[in-house]
């Protein structure tokens, strides 16, 4: 039993019908970003090359984001091994690693720029609310496994670190227009500039299309989203950044019995400023605060009673919006010991408030407040050895004191071969809802005067959800050919899932029998036989074992990607993506997700007009026909979300 929730209201009455079915990473010079062999930023908030990082990353290039023809982030995630994406509505994606995640992947933490966005309230990142367009982006980094000892509670499974462009580095005015099948209407406009202390960049950006043909989801967001680096001094930068973003959603289906299909007005505001000084000596030390803000105005309508199906319905409208905000402050300081021994240390300090009563019997305004401490080593103790050795102290209001850790070692054999070694830990707290929640509805049907129906209670005794994970790993490169190749072992312990007493009962939360190992291995590859085309392939592999079988089902035994580009002579570039997951099933879902097989294709060809250049494109999505990626569900109803092939055309304009 599954009900479609948005990813900020967490659509109130999927259990009337079926009750009793229970930068931090941008601390360290930009030419990292920008050199032909890129450094990682996110594995540990120092900037390493990846054959001395203590976990697994992938990077997902610029390159790789244009050729794949991707309109929105989560669906570029199907590059890196072991993730399954899956949109849940047209506008709602679930991304995450090995599993265990249902509408809401409440187990990844997701950074803008080094900034957390991952929301406290029901868990996962509202994608749709977030400011950035998929050709706003520079690189993404994907850290595969733990990395709480960075990040603190809630980088559980991995991080996603989102990287944006420099304005310094594309001046000037750039436009793109995307119009095809499905009612695709995208539009994005930017303008960067530089001046003698440093640069500044305004953009703007429209994503439309009609959703899933099975859902009532058309959508369309807009943002707009401003940026200025100014050098104060050499030894100082600052730089601000602020955006507003909006969503017009439809949210449900028209065969619903227990709500009508409503119109959802999603919208967020980013703020957020950052201070870099040199101390000249390798020294460097980062002070960054940023708020965010997501409302939500939505209103749940009940369907009429119907003579053949006289089920009870909402007495009267339902308010299921409400408010989350984040204000956070952090700082730290990279500092080179010696000329074999760095380190980097700081703290965060945040807050987080919950305004929406519906979820909380009428409470208003929840607070959490978080303090962080955190540091990371990386020790050449010789020419082909690396020691990697972190810990973080975090204390929350739900948990109390949580610690973690990482130790690693890294080995380069010979040139080109490097083995790694790594064990860590790692943290994810009770979400707001699961410490607090207390969702409510009164009832109307036959004969009956209107009744209240607890719905969901929250557990204030649950502990946080463990992690400690091994792993062995082996990383080549020679220039054309990179491989990295990962080993893990994975135990989970505490992790929260729902339970119910019975028909008539609330449901709620508990970490009982929460226990999960993984067991597997995972390889990627990139390589680029010549100056002409390039490849990059994915595999994963889990052996799955738990005490609660929607634990054991929800994570798919294979993963794999194949993705290629070949550019021809006239400046015409093909490219492609092939993507395949396992049958498996999404949390608190009555029906696997059975195989997928997708494929994207790509082409494009360059212009010159003048002191213009320009792209057309056309782009092919899911060419192998209706692809089911998500079974949504209300009460005893079953949706099949199919996903339609769409094909859609490309103007890019850069002046």
């Amino acid at each position: 039993m599954n009900t479609r929730i948005h990813p900020f209201s967490l659509g109130i009455l999927l259990a009337v019908a079926g009750h009793g079915a229970p930068s931090a990473a941008q601390g360290t010079d930009e030419s990292a970003f920008f050199s032909d062999f890129p450094k990682v930023l996110t594995a540990s908030r120092l900037d390493q090359q990846p054959e001395n990082t203590a976990a697994a990353v992938t990077v997902i290039d610029r390159e790789t984001i244009s050729a794949s023809g991707a309109r929105n982030i989560p669906e570029l995630l199907r590059l890196v091994p072991g993730f399954q994406v899956a949109p849940v509505a047209g506008y709602l994606f679930s991304a995450t690693y090995h599993g265990l995640a249902d509408d809401y992947s409440r187990r990844m933490q997701v950074l803008v720029d080094g900034r957390s966005v991952y929301q406290r309230l029901i868990g996962g990142v509202s994608w749709e609310l977030l400011p950035v367009d998929v050709r706003d982006v520079e690189r993404i980094e994907v850290v595969r496994g733990p990395n709480s000892v960075a990040y603190g509670a809630n980088a559980f499974l991995g991080v996603i670190n989102i990287i944006t462009r420099h304005p310094g580095v594309y001046p000037g005015a750039h436009l793109a227009v995307n119009a095809g099948s499905n009612g695709i209407a995208d539009l994005w406009a930017t303008y960067n500039a530089t001046f003698s202390q440093g640069a500044f960049s305004l953009s703007a950006a429209q994503r439309r299309d009609d959703g899933i043909s099975t859902l009532y989801d058309d959508s369309t967001h807009r943002h707009v989203r401003a940026r200025l680096d100014y050098s104060a001094s050499p030894s100082d930068t600052l730089e601000f950044e602020a955006a507003f973003t909006r969503a017009e959603l439809q949210d449900g289906h028209e065969d619903a019995y227990l709500f009508l299909p409503n119109d959802p007005i999603g919208e967020s505001v980013h703020a957020a400023i950052r201070w870099q000084h040199s101390h000249g000596n390798g020294t460097e030390s980062v002070l960054h605060a940023f708020a965010i803000e997501e409302t939500l105005d939505e209103t749940r309508v009940g369907t009429p009673l119907s003579e053949t199906f006289p089920l009870p319905t909402l007495a009267y409208p339902v308010d299921a919006g409400g408010r989350v905000t984040r204000y956070e402050v952090e700082f730290h300081q990279i500092v080179p010991a010696t000329d074999t021994l760095r380190l980097v240390w700081g703290g965060t300090v945040r807050n987080d408030e919950v305004d929406t009563p519906l979820f909380f019997n009428g409470q208003h305004d929840l607070k959490e407040d978080l303090l962080r401490v955190f540091a990371h080593t990386e020790w050449e103790v010789a020419p082909d050895t690396v020691l990697n050795a972190g810990a973080l102290v975090e204390e929350n209001e739900f948990t109390g004191s949580e610690v973690d850790f990482r130790f690693g070692v890294n080995h380069k054999l010979t040139p080109g071969h490097t083995l790694r070694a790594a064990v860590s830990s790692a943290t994810r707290t009770p979400l707001f809802f699961e410490e607090k929640g207390d969702l409510r509805v009164t009832l109307d049907g036959p004969g009956l005067p209107p009744f209240p129906l607890p719905m969901y209670v929250g557990n204030e005794d649950l502990a946080a959800e463990k992690i400690l994970s091994t792993e062995i790993g082996y990383l080549f490169s020679n220039g054309n050919l990179n491989f990295d190749l990962r080993l893990f072992y994975d135990e989970f312990d505490d992790l929260i899932h729902s339970t119910s007493t019975g028909p008539s009962s609330p449901i709620t939360w508990t970490g009982d029998n929460g226990s999960v190992t993984h067991r597997g291995a995972e390889a990627q590859v990139d390589w680029r036989p010549s100056s002409h085309a390039r490849i990059l392939a994915t595999y994963s592999y889990v052996d799955a074992q738990a005490d609660v079988d929607d634990f054991e089902d929800s994570t798919p035994r294979h993963t794999a990607s194949l993705f290629g580009s070949y550019r021809f002579r006239g400046s015409w570039l093909l490219s492609g993506g092939y993507y395949y997951t396992s049958p498996f099933r999404w949390l608190g879902l009555s029906k696997d997700q059975p195989t997928m097989n997708w494929l994207d294709l790509r082409l494009s060809k360059t212009l010159r007009l003048g002191d213009t250049n320009a792209e057309i494109a056309v782009v092919g999505r899911n060419l192998l026909g209706d692809t089911t990626l998500y079974f949504a569900g209300e009460g005893t109803n079953e949706l099949t979300n199919e996903i339609e092939p769409e094909v859609f055309a490309t103007v890019s304009m850069s002046f």
